[in-house]
């Protein structure tokens, strides 16, 4: 998507492509850096800098920036591209048309800089079409009907020389007609909230942590709003709102006992505070304060245990609810996106252990402790009314009792699935997982939110690891490493918090140990999920297609109890 503003000379970013032709997009990329704290609050914008009298008159973000594009252009721009490709001999075609906007206010993590911010405005819109079995597709950054109806009848032209080179392949499934409009609900606008009161919950955060532990902590708000039209030659004509808030607070510091590098510290992440929809709301809450204490001195608690090596071998571990919903998400939800399973991301993020759909659909592929549904139902960043094909998301299971039931599909994909969705007599439609991560992004399946359900007996992570003689429990591990086919996984303890067991009881942090699985039979030896006190929501981005695009993922997972795992050395000498 194009940045719809021209950093002025003294932005240290470089300008953004201007689009096709020459043509520059008459809006324009602000970004902007605060130089000092709130009792001498200056906020730098290019070359001008606002006072802290201005601050403190409420300026606020959106009066920073330029007015959102209006929607009838974008639904305007949405229909020229349909009717152009119509006329080009498109069988069928599609367009997302979007305009956005992004805020972000944040902690500095030193130097002379207290606070910093920044914001960008973008546009961007990606036509599909469809000629006789064979696609194509067009993106662009200028906001006009020239662009858009020369961007279709280019997409109808790929589309035509991809048929005669028989490189077409699944039948695109039929959907209702999706028509509407529809608003992610937010009580607080973000853009609205002076920028002196975002820095100031932003201080009172920190001070609070403070108050229990010295911390390394760099909160930031960032802020997403995003006007989205979609429109086909099926007669579907949509517009949706979105407003998705993206903090960040995780509590860190202590060095390590005994040992250094950078696992030196801990670091754990207030549960609350984490990508969702909504608006400013979604943090001015006072319970935070409550779980940032109580973050802080779990943090002083763990940091003052001694760390050290440890033995290489196999062991049972726990796993937070963090790092299971991690685990879930990078070896199971994405080994369930069926452009994966299929071949589409052969050549770009990978394939699929998970494959092929006959020969797994209806067998038990993981331990029967293992049930794990999708939705993308509010109020989850995946949020959404209809999906990138103008189908409505569907919830449910994907794996029951272990046993595979499911994948995630979208209108081009799921065809492969028919035999199995007779068997199930069930009709054959999409999950509604078609995303294009920004409007000028390919359509690919991206996962919805992954939710493993609690158990409803007591179980606690000290529960879990009550009968441990000697174990393991990984805490905060975001940061799960696979191969390419996803059937192996690891996660260190650079980044993520290993801790030892013995007789029951956590009794040390373990340094320079990584835990490595093979997907399926780590899976099949989970023995236990914790209770509704251990149940963690994460959230992060993945990447996919050539080139890469992020697109946001979210679990909802409790903690894990396995029956061992393999620990290796990685802080060796080769």
């Amino acid at each position: 998507m194009s940045r719809l503003s021209e950093p002025p000379p003294s932005a240290t970013s470089a300008a953004h492509p201007t689009g096709t032709g020459g043509v520059r997009v008459p809006y324009s990329r602000r970004a902007f850096l605060s130089t000092a704290s709130l009792a001498v609050a200056g906020l730098a914008i290019g070359a001008r800098r606002l006072s802290a009298a201005e601050l403190a008159t409420g300026i606020a973000p959106s009066a920073l920036l330029p007015d959102p594009v209006d929607v009838t252009m974008l639904q305007s721009l949405a229909m020229h591209a349909i009717d152009a490709a119509k006329s080009a001999g498109a069988t069928y075609a599609d367009i997302r048309v979007a305009a956005s906007q992004y805020f972000v206010v944040g902690k500095a993590p030193g130097g002379p800089l207290e606070f910093w911010a920044g914001a960008d405005v973008l546009f961007g819109f990606g036509v599909r079409v469809l000629v006789n079995g064979g696609w194509g597709f067009v993106h662009g950054d200028v906001p006009s009907i020239d662009a858009v109806t020369t961007a279709a009848r280019g997409a109808v032209t790929q589309a035509t020389n991809a048929a005669k080179a028989g490189t077409a392949r699944a039948e695109y499934v039929p959907a209702a007609v999706a028509t509407g409009e529809w608003h992610v609900p937010m009580a607080i606008d973000p853009f609205a909230v002076p920028l002196h009161e975002q820095m100031a919950l932003i201080r009172s955060w920190m001070d609070t942590a403070g108050a229990v532990w010295r911390v390394g902590s760099v909160p930031y708000l960032s802020w997403h709003r995003e006007t989205r039209v979609f429109a086909s030659t099926d007669g579907s004509l949509t517009t949706q709102h979105f407003h998705r808030a993206n903090p960040q607070l995780e509590i860190s510091g202590g060095r390590m006992m005994g040992g250094g590098g950078p696992n030196a510290s801990v670091g754990l992440a207030v549960p609350s505070v984490y990508a969702t929809a909504g608006g400013y709301e979604t943090v001015a809450r006072e319970s935070i304060h409550e779980e940032i204490k109580a973050t802080a001195e779990e943090v002083r608690r763990l940091a003052t245990l001694e760390g050290r090596t440890f033995d290489v071998g196999r062991y049972p571990v726990v796993l937070d609810g963090a790092t299971f919903g991690a685990l879930l998400f990078s070896t199971v939800g994405r080994a369930l996106e069926l452009d994966r399973v299929l071949g589409d991301e052969a050549d770009a993020s990978g394939t699929s252990y998970l494959s092929p759909p006959t020969a797994k659909l209806g067998t038990p592929v993981f331990s029967s402790a293992l049930t794990l549904s999708t939705d993308r139902a509010l109020p989850s960043v995946t949020s959404v009314k209809w999906d990138d094909e103008g189908v409505e998301p569907v919830a449910g299971p994907l794996i029951t009792a272990g046993q595979l039931v499911d994948y995630e599909t979208s209108r081009q994909t799921v065809g492969a699935l028919q035999p199995w969705y007779q068997q199930q007599n069930r009709p054959l439609a999409s999950r509604g997982r078609a995303v294009a991560p920004a409007a000028d992004n390919p359509v690919q399946i991206r996962c919805g939110h992954l939710t493993v359900a609690p158990s409803t007996s007591a179980a606690t992570i000290d529960d879990l690891i009550r009968d441990m003689p000697r174990g393991l429990v990984v805490r905060s591990g975001y940061w799960i490493s696979t191969d390419q086919q996803l059937s192996t996984g690891n996660v260190n303890s650079y980044y993520a918090l290993v801790l030892e067991v013995q007789k029951g009881r956590i009794v040390r942090r373990i340094k320079d140990a990584a835990l490595e699985w093979s997907t399926v039979p780590f899976l099949k030896q989970l023995l236990a999920v914790g209770d509704a006190s251990t149940v963690v929501h994460a959230t992060g981005e993945s990447y996919k297609g050539v080139p890469w695009h992020a697109a946001e993922y979210h679990t909802t997972a409790p903690a894990a109890l396995f029956k061992e795992v393999n620990l290796i050395d990685i802080g060796r000498p080769i």
